[in-house]
């Protein structure tokens, strides 16, 4: 690799978990975070020809591309080549060298010693609620987003849970709780509250 795919690569591992709110936008994306399943794994990794790993490094010398594992069809992909190019962009500006060694394998069957002395130390969030939360602590990721586009991002990703119990509340109890049960299995949020419904 280049010096600048380098750095690139770097922090855009770095910043992985916060761009799975863009890249992942749905809770049932998560199902595809796994280990085992050549989705890219739940570690923030990269290797050459590695289905395992979150980014594959692929192709011939000279003409290999990374491909990002953590994108799945439900995303805009704007959005999705906007975190990821944000990300990468960072490392690039400032530099950096590329920390995080090549994982040959799964990075989970790794010792946990042996993942972090290869620097791969970031885990992929399990759920979109994580994703979330992840992206609203990445400071240098907002920056990069605009702060005010991902406060609105986040605030739409998550009304939807809102319009749906709004419609919910003047459904018959039947059709309330399916919208509710969707609104959680799909949208990853309202855990529980279809629960409480008679």
């Amino acid at each position: 690799m280049t010096p600048l795919e380098r750095s690139f690569l770097q922090t855009l591992l770095e910043h992985m978990p916060g761009t799975a709110a863009l890249t992942l936008p749905h809770r049932s994306s998560y199902a595809r975070v796994g280990d085992g399943v050549w989705s890219g794994g739940t570690f923030a990794a990269w290797g050459i020809d590695n289905r395992e790993a979150a980014v594959r490094l692929t192709g011939a010398p000279a003409k290999h591309r990374f491909e990002v594992r953590t994108v799945d069809g439900t995303t805009s992909p704007y959005l999705s080549l906007a975190a990821i190019l944000g990300a990468g962009m960072l490392g690039v500006k400032a530099g950096r060298e590329l920390e995080i060694a090549e994982c040959e394998g799964m990075a989970v069957e790794l010792e946990e010693g042996e993942r972090k002395r290869r620097g791969i130390v970031g885990r992929l969030p399990r759920t979109l609620v994580d994703a979330r939360a992840f992206l609203r602590a990445d400071q240098e990721l907002c920056s990069v987003l605009g702060e005010e586009f991902v406060e609105k991002y986040l605030a739409v990703n998550e009304v939807r849970f809102i319009f749906i119990v709004l419609i919910a509340s003047y459904c018959h109890v039947s059709t309330k709780k399916t919208l509710l049960v969707f609104a959680h299995h799909y949208l990853g949020v309202g855990e529980g509250v279809h629960r409480g419904l008679a």
